[in-house]
C-alpha cells in the first residue's frame, strides 16, 4: 500500500490513518484545533 502512495500527502495520510486507525470519515471533520503537536496527539470524535 505505501508504494502506492505517490505524494508527501498521501503517504502522510496513510501514515496517519494506519497508525491511529483512523476512518477517512473521522479524518475528514478532524480540525487543526485538535491536534496537539506537543503531545504528538490528536482528538478524534466525541473526544
Amino acid at each position: 500500500m505505501r508504494e502506492a502512495c505517490f505524494t508527501t500527502m498521501e503517504k502522510a495520510l496513510f501514515e496517519f490513518m494506519f497508525s491511529t486507525g483512523c476512518r477517512i470519515g473521522e479524518i475528514v471533520y478532524l480540525d487543526k484545533n485538535c491536534i496537539d503537536w506537543s503531545n504528538r496527539s490528536a482528538i478524534v470524535g466525541k473526544g
